[in-house]
């Protein structure tokens, strides 16, 4: 294969990938979120076994409040990212739907 023709391979595949990482959240954003584990729970059950949330993972605002429900997690337009560390310093993270006004924040599937 001529260099031409590796280029035009290479755009090629990065198109589909790219087209591919666009689809795949807009999928999840879409999925009913409604029989998935209420972030609310997991984030109590998580402190019960010791579990610290890392609050330098989510945006504060000027006064050092937390933008978001909870200072550990970080969101975009519909989906989110929660941080978590052990007494070891084990890092566990966890993706979540953000919930539409009042609804509460739905752990995805890991």
């Amino acid at each position: 294969m001529n260099v031409m023709g590796r280029k035009l391979f290479t755009a090629f595949v990065c198109s589909i990938g790219l087209g591919t990482a666009y689809s795949l959240p807009s999928h999840a954003q879409s999925a009913d979120a409604s029989g998935f584990e209420v972030y609310r729970d997991l984030r109590t059950e998580l402190i019960g076994q010791g579990w610290k949330p890392d609050s330098s993972n989510g945006l504060k605002d000027n006064r050092g409040r937390a933008i978001y429900r909870f200072p550990e997690v970080l969101c975009g337009p519909k989906i989110c990212n929660a941080k978590w560390r052990d007494n070891k310093g084990k890092v566990a993270s966890f993706t979540l739907l953000r919930g539409e006004g009042g609804e509460e924040y739905r752990v995805m599937p890991q």
